[in-house]
């Protein structure tokens, strides 16, 4: 497994990195965890929505499997934000 998270990063930064990471490591999979600093920056859903889509695509382009891993809404007692829902239904 690699490591290549960073800290503090919102989707934006993460699928720009994304293509040269799959390029330089060709996983086996690829575990997301993204979309929770997004999520506490208060960032459009509708844009981290759209940035893990394209992540995913990436992925799936060169066969790669993607675990997709959600992100809690910011609330107490919260449940996992929608948005993961539907792109687990792509």
């Amino acid at each position: 497994m690699i490591h290549a998270g960073i800290s503090g990063e919102v989707t934006a930064e993460g699928l720009a990195r994304l293509p040269r990471g799959l390029e330089d490591t060709a996983p086996d999979l690829l575990p997301r965890l993204e979309g929770g600093h997004d999520i506490l920056r208060h960032l459009d859903p509708a844009i981290t929505h759209a940035n893990l889509a394209a992540m995913l695509e990436l992925a799936q382009a060169r066969g790669i499997p993607v675990a997709r891993i959600g992100v809690p809404e910011k609330r107490l007692f919260s449940k996992v934000a929608p948005l993961y829902r539907a792109l687990a239904e792509t």
